[in-house]
């Protein structure tokens, strides 16, 4: 029986998608044996290696100029200037929701767009081109270090595992003991 399918292509997406995958793991793994260290040891190599290349990759991408971040700001006092109200995000960024006079502020946004409507064409370009990017095949990305299957522990369910299949050798002759 077949339990772990192989990928091919390999993206920004998909390696940001195996590094929440790996952190998932890591957040369930309990080393009970000395044989456990080496799957940990190979773990965290990848969740390093992974999180450099998302790094690096993210540092190079395009972004909108300085006045498209005007653009931004000002949208944002408009929208607390119209009642709404700041939200703290998980990533640390704010927000505004709930604002109170629409009216006024989709009439102010109407004259920002229009102000910036160069700019605003041009950042969504840019967005355009960089998820074009986070999609487009790698091909120089380091190998991930591969670990037996047997070197994890129980406290690591099957399905966790599959998700992160890229870094298990071996991985036709698991069985579903677990």
């Amino acid at each position: 029986m077949k339990l772990f399918e192989k990928k091919g292509k390999v993206t920004i997406n998909i390696i940001q998608k195996r590094l929440a995958d790996m952190e998932q793991v890591a957040k369930e793994f309990i080393c009970e044996e000395e044989s456990h260290r080496q799957a940990k040891q190979a773990l965290f190599h990848n969740m390093s290696m992974y999180q450099g290349a998302i790094d690096a990759f993210v540092s190079w991408l395009n972004k909108p100029g300085q006045r498209f971040a005007e653009y931004q700001r000002r949208k944002y006092e408009l929208a607390i200037a119209c009642g709404g109200r700041e939200t703290q995000l998980s990533n640390n960024a704010t927000s505004v929701t709930d604002v109170k006079d629409v009216d006024q502020f989709f009439t102010e946004l109407q004259k920002l767009n229009l102000e910036y409507s160069e700019e605003i064409r041009e950042a969504e370009k840019i967005k355009n081109e960089n998820e074009q990017l986070m999609n487009d095949e790698i091909e120089d990305l380091p190998e991930p270090k591969l670990t037996s299957y047997n070197n994890f522990p129980d406290s690591v369910p099957v399905n966790d595992l599959r998700k992160i299949s890229f870094m298990i050798k071996e991985i036709d002759e698991v069985t579903t003991d677990r």
